[in-house]
């Protein structure tokens, strides 16, 4: 039960501060730092397949909102981003090619973007590596002071 709450004040800890840094770090070419994508994929592989979903549902509902959006824009990509690091077992690299996906989605889905497509993918694969490498970094650093990976 201890533990159930502890993943659960994560999990909304990492939504607020990610949302918050998602608006606050710069964009370059409108490619912003994805903070919560890559929190949605670390938590993929760390958490049950229900509390994956949960929180990639919640995280793409923040990001839509965030972004102004359409609604279910970024739910549906990270429902899709989860399920493939689920399924791939590199959560990492699934990360930063996940962001890599996911400018072509919001292509797709609005034609139009700040940037250009091609200048938005060009910066997506590093930028999401490294925001990918210090997001699961700094989210395992707090599993393990919340001991939430702990078998009790």
């Amino acid at each position: 039960m201890g533990n159930d709450i502890a993943q659960l004040t994560l999990s909304i800890l990492v939504l607020v501060v990610g949302a918050g840094l998602e608006e606050l770090l710069p964009k370059f070419f409108g490619v912003g730092f994805p903070v919560l994508l890559c929190a949605c994929v670390y938590f993929s592989s760390r958490r049950s397949t229900t509390r994956a979903a949960l929180f990639a549902i919640a995280a793409g509902a923040v990001e839509d909102a965030i972004s102004s959006l359409p609604a279910m824009t970024s739910v549906s990509y990270f429902l899709v981003a989860a399920s493939l690091s689920r399924w791939s077992g590199f959560p990492r690299c699934t990360a930063a090619f996940a962001f890599l996906g996911y400018q072509a989605w919001l292509w797709a889905w609005i034609g139009t973007l700040h940037g250009g497509i091609f200048a938005r993918m060009f910066l997506s694969l590093p930028v999401g590596a490294l925001t990918a490498v210090v997001t699961a970094a700094v989210l395992a650093w707090a599993g393990r002071k919340a001991a939430i990976d702990e078998q009790g």
